[in-house]
């Protein structure tokens, strides 16, 4: 769409052929363009506070576990063209205070029984995940302030879609009685 196209479209008041519902299309795309202008600074406020409450949330987390090694006491199944599947595997692992203890940790698909893993531990010394990582808090700040304006967008894009074809439809009935009634006219004369 051509720039002279979009300003005529969103002022149709020049036109001598433009109705009443031509203008009030035009002053929904205005208003529909406003509140997707306006939903900006609303999706940064809410990315920026989502940062905040998961930095702060990451930040509770780091002080809170403590990373440990854990022994694998048997191998996890092995699962052919699986990545990243963790099974639940019985293993032991060493506490600060020096005494072992025994449970399930997650273990990636065929390691044998014996192996290392890396683990997290609360306060109690029971296996955690992972403390959320900061580029993980980022990403998580950018998703929320841009799902929240696209959502606006996709609103705003679904209802002037809604809009256009209402309209539409009363255009075409307008002008065929606009056609219906020149054509009476004609054949008059």
């Amino acid at each position: 769409m051509t720039v002279s196209r979009f300003l005529h479209r969103i002022w149709p008041a020049g036109n001598p052929l433009a109705r009443g519902w031509d203008k009030t299309e035009a002053a929904l795309l205005v208003v529909a363009v406003l509140v997707v202008l306006m939903a900006i600074p609303v999706a940064l406020t809410a990315g920026s506070r989502t940062y905040g409450d998961f930095a702060a949330q990451a930040e509770q987390q780091r002080e809170n576990r403590l990373p440990a090694t854990a022994r694998l006491l048997a191998a996890a199944p092995d699962a052919v063209g699986t990545t990243g599947v963790l099974y639940q595997v019985d293993a032991v692992w060493r506490l600060p205070d020096g005494s072992e203890r025994r449970g399930a940790v997650g273990a990636d698909a065929g390691t044998p029984a014996g192996d290392t893993v890396h683990i997290w531990l609360d306060r109690s010394g029971n296996p955690v995940p992972p403390p959320l990582a900061a580029g993980d808090v980022i990403w998580i700040a950018i998703g929320v302030g841009l799902f929240l304006w696209l959502g606006v967008v996709l609103a705003c894009g679904l209802l002037l879609v809604a809009a256009h074809f209402l309209f539409d439809s009363r255009r075409a009935a307008a002008w065929a009685r606009d056609w219906a009634k020149l054509s009476r006219e004609v054949e008059k004369f």
